[in-house]
């Protein structure tokens, strides 16, 4: 019950609750007397728990309050589904039948494109480079969406999306180096997926410095920097803010968790003891599709959250909308 409140409590959850349509705006200029380093006064410990608390659920509540975000997380997920599809067919061109186990491979596939060649890298770079590209792009259209909304402003997910188009450069380069260290990864799992510490050490390496640089992207918004005047204010930023980025990690991995183990139930309790494999199959792709799911919608939380991260990086108070407002839930 004491979980059930708190949960209730920084979600301001109402069944009848009105789309969120104003709130302060998001980028505030903070009194002097704020001390960077301990925002609004409060201690590291409980006062990183507290705020993490209300920029995770916040989040949620703000997605939740305005559905049509609910765009960006469809529009993620076509370029989720281009980069699985563009991975499997590279895949099996190189000889890897990409459906081996579950009793669905398709046989021995020619090896039409070596892996480890010229050509094989080049698409797996160029196929990389669109999908980060284009999750990049969906990224600035909707932190600058919601940084709309959050003014008191009305805005269109076209709006959104349009005005994310005059910082398609920036966008550009960004990916360009995204892509050379996600492809660095890809290639060190693919030609030594045997080689089990040198794919989790890779894997380490590229989420820390997903982290870090965590505030590129809003830094590309809102101030308009250099690519490497952004990936130095990233890094500042993430000094500042590290306890908070950890414990919403922690709080989205919980939550996702969560959500796989109950969506493993219906497998486990209808799929196997069936030993059909028609009802295997279908319960494994309903499975993969709720997964689908929720890595949609987390990746659209992870952009409100990113404004909420950074706001109060930049001006050491959270954002009034990501805190439960009185009046706004029941």
């Amino acid at each position: 019950m004491h979980f059930s409140e708190t949960v209730k409590h920084y979600l301001g959850w109402c069944p009848d609750a009105s789309a969120l349509h104003s709130a302060q705006t998001v980028i505030t200029t903070p009194p002097a007397t704020i001390n960077p380093l301990q925002p609004d006064g409060e201690a590291d410990g409980s006062g990183r728990i507290d705020r993490s608390f209300s920029l995770f659920f916040g989040s949620i509540r703000i997605l939740f309050r305005n559905r049509q975000l609910f765009w960006f997380s469809f529009l993620t997920g076509l370029v989720l589904l281009f980069s699985l599809m563009t991975t499997i067919a590279l895949q099996f061109f190189s000889g890897i039948d990409p459906l081996t186990g579950g009793n669905l491979a398709t046989g021995s596939p020619a090896t039409l494109i070596a892996r480890g060649s010229l050509v094989w890298y080049t698409l797996t770079f160029s196929s990389q480079l669109i999908a980060v590209f284009c999750a990049l792009f969906l990224m600035v259209g909707l932190i600058m969406y919601v940084s709309l909304l959050l003014s008191g402003r009305s805005a269109t997910i076209h709006e959104g999306l349009s005005n994310a188009r005059s910082h398609v450069r920036s966008i550009a380069g960004w990916a360009v180096v995204f892509t050379i260290v996600g492809t660095v990864q890809s290639v060190l799992t693919n030609l030594y997926p045997e080689n089990f510490s040198l794919v989790v050490i890779s894997g380490i390496i590229v989420v820390f410095l997903y982290l870090v640089t965590l505030f590129v992207i809003p830094i590309f918004v809102f101030e308009e920097k250099s690519l490497i005047g952004a990936i130095k204010g990233s890094l500042w930023l993430f000094r500042k803010t590290w306890g908070e980025i950890l414990l919403c990690c922690f709080f989205f991995s919980l939550l996702f968790y969560a959500v796989a183990f109950v969506s493993l139930l219906p497998m486990v309790i209808i799929g196997f003891p069936s030993g059909d494999r028609v009802s295997l199959g279908v319960t494994v792709a309903l499975y993969e599709f709720v997964l689908l799911i929720a890595i949609m919608i987390g990746t659209t939380v992870i952009g409100i959250l990113l404004i909420g991260l950074y706001t109060f990086a930049k001006t050491g108070r959270m954002p009034e909308a990501f805190l439960r407002v009185e009046g706004m839930g029941r």
